[in-house]
C-alpha cells in the first residue's frame, strides 16, 4: 500500500485540467522554482497512480510529500477542497498552497499563476506531452493540449468517426454496471 501524500486529482465538475494540476503543484511544492518542471515530464514528477509506469518509479522510495495524478472519482477528495471557488488562477494557486499546508508570499504565488498560465503552459515541453513518441501520441494531427471547450469533439471527430466511436464504446460497456451522476 502507498502512502498518499498529495493526490493531484481535478474535479472534472469544476472543469480545469488535471495537466494544469501537474503544473501547479510541482511549483507550489517547490516554492516556485521553474526547474521543477522543466527537468522532468509531468507525468513523471506527477505519475498517474493506475498506470503501470508507477511500478517502475519506485513510488514508495520518494520523499515527502509525494504527488500523484489518479483519475480516482472526485468524491474521494476531502470536503475542504470544495469549499470556495476561486475567481482566477492566482486565486488557484493560494488555494491549492493553503491546501498543501505551503505558505508562499505573493509575488511566489503570481510567478507561479504566470508560469501555468495555459499559453506558457503550451510551449513547456515537460508538459505538453511533445517529447511523447509520435507512435503513441501523433501531435501533428492534434496537440495535446489544447483550449478545453465543451462539446468540442464535434471540431475533432468526423460524423463517421464519432458513430464509430459510439459502437465502439457501447459495445465494449456492455457489461458495465455504471451509472453516472449526469445521466
Amino acid at each position: 500500500m502507498i502512502n498518499l501524500d498529495v493526490a493531484v486529482k481535478q474535479p472534472q465538475r469544476e472543469g480545469k485540467g488535471t495537466t494544469w494540476m501537474q503544473e501547479i503543484v510541482p511549483l507550489i511544492m517547490s516554492g516556485g522554482d521553474p526547474a521543477c518542471v522543466e527537468m522532468l515530464p509531468n507525468w513523471d514528477r506527477v505519475p498517474w497512480l493506475e498506470e503501470h509506469r508507477a511500478c517502475v518509479l519506485d513510488l514508495e522510495q520518494r520523499p515527502s510529500p509525494r504527488m500523484f495524478s489518479t483519475h480516482f472519482h472526485h468524491t474521494m477528495m476531502p470536503p475542504s477542497f470544495f469549499e470556495t471557488k476561486p475567481k482566477d488562477l492566482k486565486d488557484s494557486v493560494a488555494r491549492i498552497a493553503q491546501f498543501l499546508e505551503k505558505p508562499l508570499d505573493t509575488e511566489v504565488m503570481e510567478k507561479i499563476a504566470d508560469r501555468c498560465l495555459f499559453k506558457n503552459m503550451k510551449q513547456n515541453k515537460m508538459s505538453n506531452y511533445s517529447t511523447v513518441p509520435r507512435e503513441f501520441m501523433d501531435q501533428t494531427k492534434s496537440q495535446f493540449l489544447r483550449k478545453g471547450i465543451a462539446g468540442d469533439w464535434k471540431n475533432q471527430l468526423t460524423v463517421a468517426e464519432a458513430e464509430y466511436f459510439d459502437a465502439v464504446y457501447k459495445n465494449e460497456m456492455k457489461d458495465v454496471e455504471y451509472k453516472f451522476v449526469w445521466d
